[in-house]
């Protein structure tokens, strides 16, 4: 036999919708040491082509790098070599904005080269064109994060820019290594299908250990409760909700958990706090129906959809102008998809809809 579990929905038709790290690796990350000379270069970094600094480019203090297109074409980069340790997770930060002006297809990358000695390992990169290129003209700071390759000393951070038609300002570097956990799995904020499940992260830089929090309340995740305390362990990996482990009996439906994993260091006494991450385990009945309940100027060839609920295997949405008629489930057919289009609508109207889910676990 199969279980339906449902809800119902109105609305009316009208006529008229970071992470955190320790002291940055880089030497002057700002590009405030520099001589004085407007388009020339800063200490400690080497300058190629199109860029230099400028005092209009600056986001703090007096200086900022400029990549300009009257300069070689508007092809350049800017680079700084520094030692790292291998395998190890590292985020590299700048502040970018783009000049006044319109936007052009210019092209700006954010890179990180890995070397052993001279010897190339491989890179990461990120193109940052859309963020430099807003059309806010205002300041972001935009993010990458790669790990060092085994027998990696030396980790080139680089930015650069290709066939330039119009400024990019950027400033404040940051490259250090993550000291945090960081990449979690699942996803923070996302929804997970299993009842028991696993969890996962990416080590911080020096940890030796995680003390794993996890519950149902932010504040006694976040706080660090000894109801929420899981425990401390050598592994980045963690079952919950199975027989034999935290939750034995499995995750409920319908619920949001929170958790959150400390880095211990190997003296026992460093302890680097994480951030708090969350899931939802999905309801069985169907949820986050678009239109929202109650909602109003919705159109009149609108189309339905909806989340469907945990396990279902079927929905079967009645739909009306009578509340009576779709709560008591009158008519309707099951259907394998989530959205459900009823035709075109009478105006300034309110109808009722609601979807039933079907599983074929539970009887």
């Amino acid at each position: 036999m199969y279980k339906k579990h449902f809800f119902s929905i109105s609305f009316v038709l009208l006529t008229i919708l970071t992470v955190t790290v320790q002291a940055n690796l880089l030497c002057n990350p700002g590009f405030e040491d520099n001589g004085g000379d407007a388009g020339g270069s800063a200490d400690w970094w080497v300058h190629s082509g199109c860029i230099g600094i400028e005092t209009w480019a600056a986001h703090a203090g007096d200086w900022g790098i400029a990549v300009v297109w009257w300069v070689d074409g508007g092809n350049g980069h800017v680079y700084q070599d520094v030692p790292v340790a291998e395998n190890i997770n590292y985020t590299y930060s700048i502040w970018a904005c783009r000049d006044d002006g319109t936007p052009n297809p210019d092209s700006y990358t954010m890179k990180i080269e890995w070397y052993a000695g001279t010897n190339f390992l491989g890179e990461t990169s990120r193109d940052i064109t859309d963020e430099v290129l807003s059309e806010s003209v205002a300041w972001t700071e935009i993010f990458l994060n790669g790990t060092s390759p085994a027998d990696c000393d030396t980790a080139r951070i680089m930015l650069i820019g290709t066939s330039v038609n119009l400024c990019g300002k950027f400033d404040d570097a940051v490259f250090t290594p993550i000291v945090i956990a960081n990449s979690p799995n699942p996803t923070d904020d996302s929804n997970c299908v299993d009842p028991d499940t696993n969890l996962s992260w990416s080590a911080g830089a020096y940890a030796a250990s995680h003390d794993v929090y996890f519950g149902t309340d932010f504040d006694d995740v976040n706080d660090g409760t000894p109801e929420a305390f899981q425990g401390n362990q050598p592994s980045t990996f963690f079952v919950i909700g199975f027989p034999g482990f935290p939750f034995p009996d499995g995750l409920v439906p319908g619920t949001t958990y929170y958790w959150r994993v400390d880095e211990v260091e190997a003296d026992g006494t460093t302890i680097h706090k994480g951030n708090v991450w969350s899931f939802l385990v999905p309801p069985k009945t169907a949820y986050a129906p678009d239109p929202a309940d109650g909602a109003e100027l919705v159109g009149p060839d609108v189309e339905l959809s909806w989340a469907e609920g945990f396990g279902s295997k079927l929905h079967t949405v009645y739909f009306g102008e009578n509340f009576d008629d779709v709560n008591n489930a009158t008519g309707g057919l099951p259907q394998g998809i989530t959205t459900y289009t009823p035709g075109p609508l009478k105006m300034a109207k309110t109808y009722y809809w609601r979807v039933d889910e079907f599983d074929a676990i539970e009887t």
